[in-house]
């Protein structure tokens, strides 16, 4: 049974008391160091020290690093560089990762503390080989759970988790993207997918039709061509704070280019039937009302990585929604819908770099994957096997930050401009640290699988190729 564990936190230079922290001996070291970061609240990153030695944030329990009721934690303004840390290991899935039948997505939230990831494989079961199926696990990573769904037969490629809703009480509920495919193999854009219906997942199990395409046929035609060749597949989404919802469709045409288009709806709520005042409403509808064409120059910067091309919503507010592609971040301004590029990064391999965007401050952190310059460092001392599952230990990842020009240059002077304002430029670019993630050299050297910036804690999440969960204070990394 956990036993409640008072820890008062105080100044370590003045003995000044900030706050005594209730907490249980089960609690995490992670947790506490977060609790206290907010109740010292510093603009300078911090260190907490206890019995003569640092904390570091990870899954430790207060009991098994000697945190008992009354043990002191004393707050210093750290002067050492920033590092990333690892947590612990967060696999959405016990099958873990491979390059030939799973896939691993971040999925957009409006919860902009959650962190969700949907990993999907697909296999023919031993009790019955004729029969395919899909494991699907939606899960959020700052979370050590998560939900496992396992869809049988053909159906396996007709459901996608497209955004979280993440108000709801308790839970966020995830929204189901359902796709339509052609049983007839003869012709690929006869078996290409379109989009069938959004589907809103409720707690009882069942799923409300948000949207339709039987019902939004002309809305297609107009966007995507009335040919009757021309397919509309939507592949991101995305909740604002203010409850609109934005959708990054793929427009497929024969003998042509695909067109990528970025959709904004209203969406209608409701609350469920016999719900009281204190829960939250539902989406129960979308409405597409307008749509922009992404230009030509950013969807040839979008598939210039080929098959590691990736196109993810990272941020919105009231004026802009901010997205990333494999080596580029630009904003659509929501008054005019027209997009703006906010940074392009350098033309080195950005196969398979990631992003977190940081939105206190606006900053730009870059997780740059050197894991092929590591593995042919190192290629002649490892065996098969240990290529396969290196840990990077040199480096496989190095970290880089870009701040929105201002005229404050030193950090006290420094103001948050405006989004629509904001400039960057490849001059800001400082080098914040590197790190060992683990990495994946089966047949594509990888060290990274996805990034999340999260506010309440003021830290950069990343999970690497071995589902290893780390983590950047982002307060440290700002002014290196």
């Amino acid at each position: 049974m956990a036993a409640a564990v008072h820890v008062p936190v105080r100044k370590a230079l003045t003995g000044e008391l900030v706050t005594t922290l209730s907490l249980t001996s089960t609690d995490s070291v992670e947790t506490l160091l977060t609790l206290a970061s907010a109740a010292v609240d510093s603009t300078k990153p911090l260190q907490f020290i206890f019995e003569e030695r640092e904390l570091v944030p990870g899954p430790q329990t207060l009991a098994e690093v000697g945190l008992g009721d009354g043990s002191e934690i004393q707050a210093l303004v750290s002067t050492k560089p920033p590092q990333m840390v690892k947590l612990r290991t967060a696999c959405p899935s016990n099958e873990g990762y491979h390059c030939h039948d799973t896939t691993i997505s971040n999925v957009s939230s409006n919860d902009p503390n959650a962190f969700w990831m949907t990993w999907q494989r697909g296999y023919y079961p031993p009790e019955d080989k004729s029969k395919y199926c899909k494991e699907y696990v939606l899960t959020d990573l700052t979370k050590s759970d998560g939900e496992l769904v396992v869809i049988p037969g053909p159906s396996a490629y007709r459901q996608r988790v497209l955004a979280m809703h993440g108000q709801l009480p308790l839970v966020a509920e995830p929204v189901h993207l359902c796709l339509e495919e052609s049983d007839d193999e003869t012709d690929y854009w006869e078996r290409s997918p379109s989009t069938k219906s959004i589907e809103l997942k409720l707690p009882d199990g069942s799923a409300r039709t948000l949207w339709s395409l039987q019902d939004s046929q002309t809305f297609v035609e107009e966007v995507a061509g009335n040919n009757g060749r021309h397919l509309l597949l939507f592949t991101q989404g995305h909740f604002a704070q203010d409850g609109a919802f934005f959708c990054l469709a793929e427009a497929q045409q024969r003998d042509e280019d695909d067109d990528l288009y970025v959709l904004e709806a209203s969406v209608e709520y409701s609350k469920p039937s016999g719900a009281g005042s204190e829960v939250v409403e539902l989406p129960r509808s979308i409405n597409f009302k307008r749509w922009v064409r992404l230009p030509k120059t950013l969807i040839d910067m979008i598939f210039g990585c080929g098959f590691y091309s990736r196109l993810d919503f990272l941020y919105s507010d009231e004026s802009a929604v901010v997205m990333r592609s494999s080596d580029s971040v630009f904003l659509i301004d929501r008054s005019t819908f027209e997009f703006r590029l906010l940074i392009q990064f350098e033309s080195k391999d950005r196969r398979r770099d990631t992003i977190a965007f940081d939105s206190q401050t606006y900053a730009i952190f870059l997780f740059v994957d050197e894991s092929e310059r590591w593995l042919k460092a190192h290629m002649s001392d490892l065996g098969n096997s240990e290529v396969e599952e290196a840990d990077g230990s040199d480096g496989s990842c190095e970290v880089f930050r870009f701040l929105p020009q201002t005229a404050g240059k030193a950090e006290e002077e420094w103001k948050r401009p405006e989004l629509l304002s904001a400039q960057y430029s490849l001059d800001s670019k400082a080098r914040v640290c590197e790190a060992c993630l683990t990495l994946d050299g089966f047949s594509d050297a990888f060290c990274m699988l996805g990034a999340q910036y999260i506010p309440s804690t003021d830290t950069a999440l990343v999970l690497d190729a071995e589902s290893g969960l780390w983590s950047l204070p982002c307060k440290a990394a700002r002014w290196c």
